[in-house]
């Protein structure tokens, strides 16, 4: 979100980081989309959240948003910004979009606490007031990161903010629980992004971009990119909270 935090330069995260590296791909630069690569990409959009700024999230269910839990709270009081202030833009193109839902419920990971940075529970659903149409087809989601293959990361990074980019090839470095570096490039707009990898030749959703590791304060920060990985068992949960939410929004 723009402009909440999406920085992690406390050594301590850095220093969390400590299992063996693994050999990754050199990552292709992140690169704005033609209409026709992004037209594949539709289920990823603009999270324009009123009032507070934009993350990027992605389509997982006709009627449900992924992306990061920093992006949908509040910065001064700490609580879930109201869910009509979120409005979700698959497609989102220089103005133009393929549709526009307006969030409904929110909930975020039982235990994330900005302020304490729990980078590792920084995942959020935003359901939405209306399913999407049909032709925006969900993100596929897989049991989590396979640590042998690289990533596509799908963002609108505050650089390129108007159109979708993508970075391709990005690599895994390393891990503490489903805390996931990678060498994917991070800057402000890219919370929420999804980090996709290919398997059985089709691409499935496996982590959330989260923050980055920059070690001085810019004016637009860029460092790689820490993810949160989506795993099964954690959409699920976070499913039973929405189902189990009333319209309002919860403090976390």
């Amino acid at each position: 979100m723009i402009p909440v935090r999406f920085i992690v330069g406390a050594a301590s995260l850095v220093l969390l980081m400590v299992c063996a590296m693994v050999a990754s791909a050199a990552a292709v630069e992140r690169r704005m989309t033609s209409p026709t690569e992004q037209a594949a990409w539709n289920a990823v959009g603009r999270l324009n959240v009123t009032g507070h700024g934009y993350c990027t999230g992605t389509l997982i269910a006709p009627d449900t948003v992924l992306t990061a839990a920093h992006c949908l709270v509040n910065r001064r009081t700490g609580r879930l910004v109201d869910p009509t202030a979120v409005h979700f833009l698959p497609g989102y193109r220089v103005g133009t979009y393929a549709a526009h839902g307006t969030g409904m419920r929110i909930v975020v990971m039982p235990g994330y606490d900005r302020e304490r940075q729990t980078v590792h529970r920084d995942l959020a659903l935003v359901q939405l007031d209306a399913a999407m149409p049909a032709a925006i087809n969900p993100a596929r989601l897989h049991v989590g990161v396979r640590t042998d293959m690289p990533f596509t990361l799908l963002s609108y990074g505050l650089d390129r903010s108007q159109i979708l980019s993508a970075q391709r090839d990005c690599g895994f470095e390393a891990r503490v629980g489903p805390l996931i570096r990678t060498t994917c490039e991070g800057l402000p707009g890219v919370s929420g992004a999804p980090l996709y990898q290919m398997v059985d030749g089709a691409p499935v959703l496996v982590a959330v971009a989260s923050s980055i590791i920059a070690r001085a304060k810019v004016p637009i920060p860029k460092g790689r990119v820490l993810a949160v990985e989506v795993s099964l068992d954690a959409i699920d949960r976070l499913r039973r909270q929405l189902a189990d939410q009333p319209t309002e929004a919860r403090s976390p």
